[in-house]
């Protein structure tokens, strides 16, 4: 597993940079792409890669302290996106077809659950003591002997009713049902003597087959009660979804999205880059939380992120129920409730006993019907689907866990405006663009670099003096606008504070973060010119000069991973941090 050091020696935006702007000037030179080491942290490792002038790709942090001369750094293997070697034009593709099992064994298709029940399938041992799964109870786990006895003795459902119809010295094998077939079965297989077997044993070897069986069996109705056969086509709606996810899921596997991101979709959870940072202070994690839920509302609205049912309201069901119960047996302990819930005020905030209230008053008195209109207090509500994801951040010196409560893209963008998204005088936007109904990455350009800009609290008056810059001039100029506006807004909170004031940035460092990028013409860093020249010594490692290079690296990272879902992945390009960070100034 990587450790929080090598995640914190690592440059952020790495992946990206290194996928964009290396990958295709090491094809054009020749360079392998990667090299293998035969053990972890190997110091010849990191030899070979000082003399091919290579990185070293691996899972292990002590890669990032060895060094050597030539050696240019250590990659984590989690950060590297594989492609898959199979040709996606293949045409002649092997696959399992059960009409061609089911003939070959002679057997039923509807019998092939059945057979791989009886044959073990994921489901037939979850219930099984030691000693009692299906392998050693029809066989001495002999696995061949066992899908040899099965189909000969399931081919007798396909033969059975011509036997009987043949010769009444067969009526023996007469099958009435398929639990009669599986009673069958099972006993025919059993390598025990019925009579050495306890009561019962053979009816719960018999309820294990069929409850596996049944897991394998598909639905033959996959929709909704009452839905017609012409609503089982794909809607014009579904299909711009499906093309969405198909998309995302191509430019992931070309390197285009950060793998961090996608880590909310498998476990619900979302790791901001632990940078090395001053652990007495507030990480810097929590000022870019509010671009992650951006993010994490936009992935929402493309593909989906995990559904957490609220528990509370079916507490509340079980809890209605129960009173009900208890209503019925003593009468004062029911009046004693009611007066407990009716001492509420409504100046408390909100109410969480709110949804029992209704069902207290029906228990007191059961047949008054409703005077006024309906509210809140007399309705229990439904389970409401509610996205949140799990932020894993520093809190001094260690690592805690937080949930986050994700709200919907059309809550964000109507805290943007209750009736427009935006309005724009921009040459290229001059027009108002409502609240969309559709995904917003179906959108147009235009659409979503706007909600981008919104999504960063930036006015139209940015929009236009930014018009010149170049991407990489423009992230890092958003970064450092949202970076500056936060520390602002915290020292606003509290003028008093000192503490809070001191936290802000100077124009002179604001300054000098702007001079490590020596952009050229074309607006791409380049040392080359030899109006520049390499600072020969480093600013002192101080809490405070850690601490400001921990803060626009996070705002760095979040405001990219931003602008992965809300443009075009392939019309951005990276920064060069090889010679951004390296310190150079014009003379």
């Amino acid at each position: 597993m990587e450790t929080v050091a090598a995640r914190s020696a690592t440059y952020p935006l790495l992946f990206e940079a290194w996928g964009i702007e290396d990958t295709p000037g090491l094809e054009q030179e020749g360079i392998p792409p990667e090299q293998e080491g035969d053990e972890e942290g190997d110091p010849y490792a990191v030899e070979l890669a000082g003399r091919l002038g290579a990185y070293v790709v691996a899972n292990d942090s002590d890669f990032a302290i060895l060094n050597t001369e030539g050696y240019r750094g250590f990659i984590p293997l989690q950060s590297m996106v594989w492609h898959a070697l199979v040709d996606e034009e293949m045409t002649h593709e092997e696959y399992d077809d059960p009409e061609a099992l089911s003939s070959f064994l002679e057997i039923p298709i509807t019998l092939l659950p059945l057979l791989g029940a009886l044959a073990g399938n994921d489901f037939s041992n979850q219930s099984a003591g030691a000693g009692k799964q299906v392998q050693q109870i029809f066989s001495s786990n002999v696995w061949y002997p066992v899908h040899a006895s099965i189909a000969f003795q399931l081919r007798y459902g396909r033969f059975y009713p011509s036997l009987q119809k043949s010769t009444g010295k067969q009526a023996k094998y007469h099958v009435d049902s398929v639990m009669d077939l599986i009673s069958k079965t099972v006993k025919a297989l059993l390598i025990r003597s019925l009579d050495s077997l306890g009561s019962g044993e053979v009816e719960e070897i018999v309820e294990r087959v069929v409850d596996s069986t049944l897991q394998n069996i598909a639905a033959n109705e996959w929709t909704q009660d009452g839905t017609q056969e012409e609503d089982l086509v794909p809607s014009a709606e579904f299909v711009k979804l499906d093309a969405v996810r198909n998309t995302l899921m191509q430019a992931y596997r070309a390197g285009q999205l950060s793998p961090n991101i996608l880590n909310c979709l498998n476990s619900g959870s979302l790791w901001p880059r632990l940078f090395l940072e001053n652990p007495d202070a507030e990480t810097t994690a929590k000022m870019t939380r509010p671009i992650r839920m951006w993010y994490c509302a936009i992935l929402d609205d493309a593909v989906g992120l995990p559904e957490i049912v609220d528990e509370v309201m079916e507490e509340s069901e079980q809890v209605s129920d129960d009173l009900e119960v208890v209503s019925g047996k003593d009468d004062e302990a029911e009046e004693e409730l009611v007066d407990v819930v009716e001492s509420g005020s409504e100046d408390e905030g909100p109410d969480m006993l709110a949804p029992l209230k209704g069902a207290l008053r029906r228990l007191h008195d059961p047949n008054s019907g409703p005077t006024g209109p309906p509210s809140a207090d007399a309705t229990l509500p439904v389970s409401v689907k509610q996205s949140r994801v799990t932020e894993y951040y520093r809190r001094g010196t260690r690592v805690v866990d937080e949930t986050v409560q994700i709200p919907s893209l059309s809550e964000l963008l109507s805290e943007i405006s209750k009736s427009e998204l935006l309005h724009t005088s921009a040459p290229h936007t001059h027009h108002y663009v409502k609240i969309p109904s559709q995904p917003l990455l179906t959108r147009t350009p235009d659409v979503r670099l706007a909600v981008f800009y919104r999504a960063l609290s930036e006015s139209d008056d940015t929009l236009r003096k930014t018009k010149s810059l170049t991407p990489e001039q423009l992230l890092t100029a958003l970064a450092l606008r949202w970076l500056l506006r936060f520390l602002r807004d915290k020292a606003a909170e509290n003028p008093q504070s000192k503490e809070r004031q001191q936290e802000r940035w100077t124009e002179k460092e604001a300054r000098c973060l702007l001079s490590a990028f020596d952009w050229n013409v074309s607006g791409h860093a380049n040392g080359s010119d030899p109006s520049y020249e390499v600072y020969q010594g480093y600013p002192p490692i101080l809490n405070r000069n850690v601490q400001l290079t921990s803060q626009i690296l996070q705002c760095l990272d979040s405001v990219h991973q931003l602008a992965e879902w809300t443009h075009s992945p392939t019309d951005w390009m990276m920064c060069s941090f090889k010679s951004g960070l390296a310190g150079r100034r014009k003379s």
